[in-house]
Formats: C-alpha cells, sequence, structure tokens
C-alpha cells in the first residue's frame, strides 16, 4: 500500500529504513530511524500490529518492499511514495 506524504497521518508513526547517516542529513519531523535489515530482523521491537506506520526509504522502492513484507506478517504499513527524494522537492 503506497500513499502520498501529503496523505498520511501526522500522528501515526514514521519509520525511515534509510541509513543512519542519511537520516542525519534530512528526515522528517518525529520520524523515528531504523535501518530496514534491523526492522525485519525483528519488527515487533519497534512496531505492534495494532499502529498504521508509515515506512520511508530515498525513493519509494525499497520501502514499498518493506512495507509489503511487514504487511504479509500482519502489521499495517503504507509506503510514503517517492521517499524522501519527493518530500525534499515539495
Amino acid at each position: 500500500m503506497i500513499v502520498s506524504f501529503d496523505e498520511i497521518d501526522k500522528n501515526c508513526k514514521i519509520i525511515d529504513i534509510r541509513d543512519n547517516i542519511s537520516f542525519s542529513e534530512y528526515n522528517i519531523k518525529n520520524s523515528l530511524n531504523v535501518p530496514k535489515i534491523k526492522l525485519l530482523s525483528d519488527p515487533s521491537l519497534y512496531i505492534n500490529k495494532d499502529e498504521i506506520v508509515y515506512i520511508v526509504c530515498d525513493e519509494g522502492k525499497s520501502s514499498k518492499s518493506t512495507a509489503n513484507i511487514l504487511n504479509k506478517l500482519g502489521y499495517k504499513c503504507y509506503s510514503i511514495e517517492g521517499g524522501i527524494d519527493s518530500i525534499k522537492k515539495q
């Protein structure tokens, strides 16, 4: 499931799956930085199945595949379309 940045509920959790350096250079206010491999190794450490979570990466490709995997595991995840690159352009 893909949503644009303008469509997200700003009160829900946003997880940025980029590396720590990229996150420190630019990020969405109040987002949580959990690199993809770390999030997928044990998602229950960062999210629960009762909450809606938005996943963001650089271009939206990695966040889309991550959200798909997490949704198959029973989580409620959305990928932010275009990723951080599209948000920077706004």
